[in-house]
């Protein structure tokens, strides 16, 4: 059984624009995720890993890092090419139906096993879940199934090494494998040029010797070097096969000591050593939290971690003294002053002390922000105060809550419209799409084959210059 090399493709945002509309797409934002992470939390525009574009026709990935690199797939005809801005070149990975096979197929063996009756939502979207059996290589270990939530209510949605998801009769909300995997924190549409799928003109095709065996696979590609900040990366010991950290000329900064490197973040990086305990350290290789926890992950905005200990959670400050003690279940991030804390089966919110604001009684609270929360009610989304713990509006499909704007999509049947703060139906739920209320307008569609355009606060259609 051939094994498929468990890693997205280093590819990374492009400026895109709203304003041209000959594709409308749906667009998701996924991030990185490590088992035991509250997934549902402090997800903002710009804390994003892997962003797509995707329809019935085109699909379109990019990363949040540097350097730029794009996939572009034509569903309909197979073909793939990668896109290199900065140095304006491009490389096909399969001339499509027109020509040979090329690098879109993954050559595996994986069945997909779907779990009948076992639903949740992420990013507000009803999901269904698979498992994916096969043989699976991540970071040298081997793994033989590949959970998976999917919408079946979008178009299926695949990349590079994940060609496999082209099986799958949605697009993928969230993967897991091991101890890691990704999720989608937001989901909207969006409409972009043709050109956006199409190769410049002025680009320069990519050379790959052949002859000597050089392939743009994921794992030796241009950047075959893990880069873990804009100046960090990874090298690996040959005969052990661990991880240290180099700077941006290949100079070791640490000793190849380590199973895990996430991302910095603020600085920061949280580290896993060779048993199994987490910790963290600086760019300078300087240890800020000693491997002793099961679990860690750290928050840059506030400074702090999510930790475990002996099964429970809590948070930890960057002094390496606990905040809020590991006493539940799970904890997620800090958000607004606030953070969710589950115990069993129910779920409450803590402020930044400690103190519990929201009783831990809850089935369910799915997101939050500085004055409401949402959770679930009889399969229906229930939105309540924080403070006074008081009910504002009940009965819907679903309510996603604005970062910025005090407007939130709510939806009834196939239709969205919009409530303010206090639960009132402020525009009315007649859109087929809509977007987030970001600085005062909102991307909206009164039809599937419509035209998107932008309205206010009022509902009112306007312009954007």
């Amino acid at each position: 059984m051939k094994k498929l090399l468990f890693s997205i493709l280093l590819i990374s945002f492009c400026k895109l624009t709203l304003l041209a509309q000959d594709q409308k797409l749906h667009r998701i934002d996924y991030r990185t995720i490590l088992i035991g992470e509250q997934k549902d939390q402090a997800n903002t525009s710009d804390n994003y890993s892997l962003r797509a574009w995707f329809n019935d026709t085109f699909i379109k990935t990019s990363l949040n890092e540097s350097p730029t690199r794009l996939q572009v797939i034509n569903k309909k005809t197979d073909r793939s090419f990668l896109l290199f801005p900065e140095s304006e070149q491009y490389y096909i990975y399969n001339e499509g139906n027109d020509g040979e096979a090329g690098r879109l197929y993954v050559e595996s063996d994986v069945e997909f096993e779907f779990v009948q009756g076992k639903t949740k939502t992420i990013a507000g979207i009803p999901c269904k879940m698979a498992v994916v059996n096969g043989d699976f290589d991540l970071s040298g270990d081997n793994y033989t199934k590949m959970e998976v939530w999917y919408s079946d209510k979008h178009p299926n949605l695949y990349w590079d090494q994940f060609m496999f998801l082209k099986e799958l009769p949605g697009a993928v909300m969230e993967l897991t494998i091991g101890e890691t995997g990704f999720t989608a924190i937001n989901i909207t549409e969006e409409s972009l040029s043709n050109t956006e799928f199409e190769i410049p003109t002025f680009y320069a095709a990519l050379v790959v010797d052949e002859e000597e065996g050089e392939h743009l696979d994921a794992a030796d590609s241009l950047s075959a070097v893990p880069q873990v900040d804009e100046d960090r990366y990874l090298y690996q010991d040959e005969d052990t096969e661990l991880l240290g950290l180099m700077d941006e000329n290949g100079n070791p900064i640490t000793e190849a000591d380590y199973t895990f490197f996430d991302q910095f973040s603020g600085g920061i990086s949280t580290v896993i050593n060779l048993d199994s305990k987490y910790g963290s350290m600086d760019k300078d290789g300087n240890i800020k939290i000693p491997f002793k926890y099961d679990f860690l992950v750290y928050d840059a905005e506030y400074q702090q971690y999510i930790y475990s200990e002996n099964d429970k959670f809590g948070i930890l400050g960057a002094n390496d003294q606990p905040v809020i003690k590991a006493q539940y279940d799970m904890v997620s991030h800090m958000s607004h002053g606030y953070l969710s804390a589950t115990v069993g089966d129910k779920t409450g919110i803590l402020d930044k002390t400690g103190k519990v604001i929201v009783p831990i009684s809850y089935p369910l609270i799915l997101e939050f922000n500085a004055e409401v929360f949402v959770s679930v009610e009889n399969d229906h989304y229930v939105m309540y105060n924080i403070k006074q713990n008081k009910k504002l509006a009940e009965g819907y499909d679903m309510i996603s809550l604005s970062e910025k704007d005090p407007l939130h999509i709510v939806q009834k049947g196939e239709k969205f419209g919009y409530i303010n703060n206090q639960g009132k139906l402020v525009i009315p739920i007649k859109f087929s799409s809509v977007s987030s209320f970001e600085d005062g307008t909102a991307s909206v569609m009164d039809t599937d084959d419509g035209d998107v355009y932008y309205i206010n606060t009022k509902g009112e259609k306007v312009n954007i210059n």
